[in-house]
């Protein structure tokens, strides 16, 4: 992580910014200006303006429309992630496609809170939490291979405490909402190679195509 914008200020750093330690010190003192990780700052006037640093990834996470056809051709990066709803416009699409930038969308890359919401109302469908039926069954296997390992000659007074237990309810819900967004992923590169359309294009065909499915097994026609 070599930069980051916030609503009033943006700090830089060639080698790497200290994530934690930049976050305790922005929860401080209200703001990124004056950290002693940055080789140099921006002011909230100008913040905006780091987004144009040469980088491999770019995550725009804040704001709708933070890229737009008055910045797009200034974009470095080598690739989006958008973390926001709708920080790129269709215009700055249009030039970053031009410059040969991808996008990975926020309908894919922005997903977390839905998926975990689905798996909330699954929950509460089931009246049964995750881990429930299988928790103390996957403890008693992890612990019998550390015997078994410990039988071996194997040291293993030195295994975290999660190797003995079996998985937390965040562990799984980590776990399924990991396994969403890459299953999502594969898909979303497999159709716009397939199609040879853009990352968006893409997410948005596999959505169509599932909607379809759904519609037909449940009877119905669009």
């Amino acid at each position: 992580m070599i930069g980051i914008v916030e609503s009033h200020s943006a700090v830089y750093n060639a080698d790497g910014l200290d994530v934690i330690a930049l976050k305790d010190y922005h929860a401080r003192t209200g703001t990124l200006l004056g950290f002693p990780g940055a080789t140099w700052e921006l002011p909230e006037a100008e913040a905006p303006a780091l987004m144009e640093e040469a980088c491999d990834i770019l995550v725009p996470a804040a704001m709708e429309l933070a890229i737009h056809r008055n910045n797009a051709h200034r974009i470095e990066a080598k690739l989006i992630c958008e973390g926001a709803n709708g920080p790129t416009t269709p215009a700055a699409e249009a030039i970053l496609a031009r410059k040969g930038i991808p996008i990975l969308p926020d309908i894919l890359t922005n997903s977390g809170g839905v998926s975990v919401s689905y798996f909330e109302w699954l929950k509460n469908l089931a009246h049964v939490g995750f881990g429930r039926l299988t928790r103390r069954w996957e403890e008693k296997g992890k612990q019998g291979f550390l015997q078994a390992l410990k039988g071996a000659g194997i040291n293993t007074s030195d295994a975290h405490k999660s190797v003995h237990q079996g998985a937390t309810e965040k562990d799984l819900v980590y776990s399924g909402l990991e396994d969403t967004i890459c299953k999502g992923l594969d898909e979303v590169v497999r159709t716009a190679r397939d199609k040879n359309v853009s990352y968006r294009t893409a997410a948005f065909v596999n959505a169509f195509n599932k909607m379809h499915g759904t519609y037909n097994d449940s009877g119905f026609t669009i």
